[in-house]
């Protein structure tokens, strides 16, 4: 099998989470500042995880309309409009972007499972 990138796509941070090498769990692994070396980080995280696939969550607001982050956001993404919010509640805000993006991933992951 191989591992799956979940990306939590913002303006300011990126929150990054990787699945197990069996693509059924997923785990928080670090917020990146979105910089001018953002892809850079990205590229050196998939090449040291060995990430075969990337999930990307498409930034939409509240109303599920496209924001200004939406516009750095390629396919494939699954919709998050509030993930961010849900990790709040959950109480883990020193990585919440991250957490973001393992929720991002665990649902990407769960679709996939019910589609096979």
């Amino acid at each position: 099998m191989s591992r799956i990138l979940g990306i939590d796509y913002g303006e300011k941070r990126v929150g990054v989470a990787v699945s197990d090498e069996a693509a059924e769990f997923a785990f928080p692994l670090e917020v990146l500042v979105n910089d001018k070396n953002i892809f850079e980080k990205l590229k050196k995280i998939c090449q040291e995880k060995e990430i075969k696939e990337i999930v990307l969550g498409l930034p939409l607001d509240f109303q599920g309309r496209p924001t200004h982050a939406t516009e750095g956001a390629e396919r494939p993404f699954q919709k998050k409009r509030f993930d961010s919010q849900r990790v709040r509640k959950q109480k883990t805000l020193p990585k919440i972007d991250a957490s973001a993006a393992a929720l991002i991933l665990k649902t990407y992951l769960q679709r996939k499972k019910d589609i096979q």
